[in-house]
């Protein structure tokens, strides 16, 4: 990753498990929940459909299904919360793309239409690795990262 780039985030991991289990992850609410703070992710799952990442009942990220190929592609838009009163940056696109690689998955996730100066870009370079390792150890242990001090954020 180039964090000069502002334009652009781009992360890969590998995970020790089938495309479908990582797929059921990714977009699976009560698997969210273990991996991403208690949050929960709701979607229909199909283009044009809205996400919504729910934390409390509240809604922490919103966006729309671009694409998704079970259990290889999914991509979407990414409403940012408010990182000041009063406004909101544009939509980005993530990119979620599953490639088997012998008894693991490559993960990549591309995030990228940024402002310049955008806060979300700031939170997203901490956010998405500290996300994706979680997830990591939920599917390769049964046990996702906890970080209390996201929790009600």
């Amino acid at each position: 990753m180039n964090v000069t780039d502002r334009a652009k985030f781009t992360y890969t991991i590998y995970i020790a498990a089938s495309p479908g289990k990582v797929w059921e992850a990714l977009t699976t609410a009560a698997f969210t929940e273990q991996y991403w703070a208690g949050r929960h992710i709701v979607s229909a799952w199909k283009p044009g459909a809205s996400i919504q990442m729910l934390a409390d009942g509240n809604v922490d990220w919103e966006g729309e299904v671009i694409t998704i190929t079970p259990p290889r592609l999914l991509a979407f838009t990414f409403l940012a919360p408010r990182f000041k009163p009063g406004a909101t940056e544009p939509p980005t696109r993530v990119t979620l793309e599953l490639v088997p690689q012998e008894a693991a998955v490559r993960l990549t996730l591309t995030h990228e239409g940024f402002e310049p100066e955008s806060k979300a870009f700031e939170a997203i370079c901490l956010g998405w690795p500290a996300i994706l390792s979680s997830l990591k150890s939920l599917v390769e242990t049964g046990k996702g990262i906890d970080f209390p001090s996201w929790r009600g954020k």
